[in-house]
């Protein structure tokens, strides 16, 4: 090889180690010059590179551990067995005592039922209501309730409609077909609510019109004594009281009973016109287990009503031979004809 060739060679080496000497350079390395010694280059870079594995080996055990915390939250449990569901179920629905007008739940539907759980229209005459509301008869019970007419008969009748149609009873829940319409009712003592339900209601009631029912839920016996009474009076010499006492008849209380007595008296706005009723309800239930109850209710009201339907069609007539006028059908002196 001549001179001018190991010449040339020699500087193409050196341009190749100047070229390396700036590329290590630009990624951050320090040399000593492009023509010293390289052996200490390797080694750091042996270490910048196992830090930044390191680094990336940590974000990626980083991810997975909360990849992993999702998964856990999100996982649908494999087996019934981790599911643990409670819930409560409605003992009673009673609003005595309770002072309020809201209601736990309804019984007209042969079950505990949420007024939110029926899809028809409902509406509760509470127990406090009709204390609040001096609510003493069916008929003022049930002009509260929207929806529902009720037209007086005058003879301490009533009849009730509700979207056009006669309206059926039921009593705790158990359907009847009559008694409701052309029927004295029973002082409102003795119930613990009034449900009412408007529309059609063939499932609970059966074959019946379609304007509704009305369910009298009666007063039951407490585990706990309580006795209370009221009295009030108004206009035309209104008056009514009654008194209610419950409680265990045993020890165990397994036994209970529950009694209570209304009486009321009232005079009209007409002359000749009187209205005295008197009701008693008792009830006794043995509880022989906490899923079985044996209750014997009895419940009687003597009704005296004189009232005034108007003038009939036919004016006032002379019964024969019996020296009374017939006047709506009642029989009245000539000096007790119901003048205004």
């Amino acid at each position: 090889m001549s001179a001018v060739e190991h010449h040339a060679e020699n500087r193409a080496l050196s341009g190749m180690k100047r070229l390396k000497a700036g590329l290590l350079s630009c990624s951050g390395l320090m040399l000593c010059g492009a023509a010293g010694s390289f052996s200490a280059a390797p080694a750091f870079c042996a270490t910048v590179t196992e830090a930044s594995e390191t680094t990336e080996a940590t974000k990626k055990a980083a991810q997975t551990a909360k990849l992993a915390q999702h998964s856990e939250d999100d996982e649908t449990p494999g087996s019934l067995e981790k599911l643990l569901v409670q819930g409560q179920r409605h003992k009673n629905a009673t609003t005595d005592g309770t002072g309020s007008y809201v209601v736990k739940a309804v019984s007209m539907t042969k079950m505990l039922l949420r007024l939110d759980q029926i899809p028809q229209s409902v509406s509760v005459i509470s127990r406090q209501q009709m204390h609040d509301q001096n609510l003493t008869t069916v008929d003022q019970a049930l002009k509260q309730v929207p929806g529902v007419n009720v037209n007086l008969y005058g003879d301490g009748t009533a009849g009730f409609t509700s979207r056009g149609y006669s309206m059926l009873p039921q009593f705790d829940g158990v359907p009847s077909s009559g008694g409701l319409q052309f029927s004295q009712q029973f002082d409102l003592a003795v119930y613990d609510r009034l449900e009412v339900l408007r529309g059609p209601d063939g499932m609970f009631q059966g074959s019946a019109p379609p304007g509704g029912s009305v369910n009298f839920v009666r007063k039951r016996p407490l585990d706990t004594y309580r006795a209370q009474g009221s009295f009030t009076g108004g206009s035309w010499d209104t008056f009514h009281a009654d008194a209610d006492v419950t409680g265990p008849l045993v020890a165990s209380k397994r036994v209970t009973g529950r009694f209570v007595l209304a009486g009321g008296d009232r005079n009209f706005f007409y002359k000749n016109a009187h209205d005295t009723r008197w009701t008693a309800y008792a009830d006794i239930d043995v509880h022989i287990t906490e899923k079985t109850t044996l209750s014997l209710s009895a419940t009687g009201q003597k009704n005296d009503t004189t009232r005034f339907n108007g003038l009939a069609h036919g004016g006032i007539w002379r019964g024969p031979a019996s020296g009374t006028e017939q006047f709506c059908g009642c029989k009245l002196g000539p000096d007790q004809l119901p003048y205004v």
